[in-house]
């Protein structure tokens, strides 16, 4: 059985390449650096939720979920926890992680936020949705995305000069 906790630091080697196995699942263009993984995760267990599933019994981290809590961009009266991914690796799929996972962002939310986003790709989780009107959620709306040609082209670190992370940000 798993126990779901807050990440810490010592987590972020386990981390880096689930999300990277994340990214790959979706199919989008993404390819961050190790490093900009590693600060990414570091901002977000500072200024957002991110989550681990472990095994109660061996330790092992069995998944993850994580987002960016912040106002929202037209009313900043509302506060929200956006999605960023939710990852369970192949082997302990089945298990209970990925429904924990999710029980616990969902609480996190009810408990600090005004609103909770969920992002998740019904191409890569079907039948997800009826999971989540189960526990509340509304679908609301689609995403499209399409992605330019000379982004697609370009070489990450050419990218990452051109649009910088802000550092101490609140």
């Amino acid at each position: 059985m798993a126990r779901i906790r807050s990440s810490e630091s010592p987590d972020i080697p386990w981390l880096v390449p689930q999300l990277f196995a994340f990214l790959a699942s979706t199919g989008l263009p993404f390819n961050p650096t190790r490093e900009h993984a590693e600060a990414a995760l570091k901002r977000l267990m500072d200024r957002g939720v991110v989550l681990v599933a472990e095994d109660e019994k061996t330790g092992e981290l069995m998944g993850t979920i994580g987002g960016t809590i912040d106002w929202h961009l037209f009313d900043p009266s509302v506060l929200v926890l956006a999605e960023l991914w939710w990852w369970v690796p192949q082997e302990h799929r089945g298990s209970d992680a990925g429904l924990l996972l999710l029980q616990a962002f969902r609480q996190r939310g009810l408990e600090d936020v005004d609103v909770i986003t969920m992002s998740t790709l019904e191409t890569t989780h079907p039948g997800i949705g009826r999971h989540l009107e189960a526990m509340g959620f509304q679908r609301r709306e689609q995403a499209y995305m399409l992605f330019v040609e000379p982004f697609l082209r370009q070489q990450r670190s050419d990218a990452r000069e051109f649009v910088k992370p802000t550092e101490g940000v609140a």
